[in-house]
């Protein structure tokens, strides 16, 4: 029962994932610097008070 559907983008080389993992470091570094500079618009340059604050991981069930 289980059909098998063609591939969206044929050629795996051109998968967005495949791209990623060729330039995998410039990949993390882009990463690093967008998720940094969003911490630092949305909570004002007060990095020193996201850091510090412990977190509570929460586990649903």
């Amino acid at each position: 029962m289980t059909q098998i559907f063609p591939h969206i983008i044929p050629k795996i080389e051109e998968w967005p994932v495949a791209r990623l993992s060729e330039n995998r470091a410039d990949f993390i570094i882009r990463l690093n610097k967008f998720v940094f500079d969003q911490l630092v618009i949305t909570h004002n340059n007060h990095l020193y008070d996201v850091i510090s604050k412990p977190y509570i991981w929460k586990v649903s069930g």
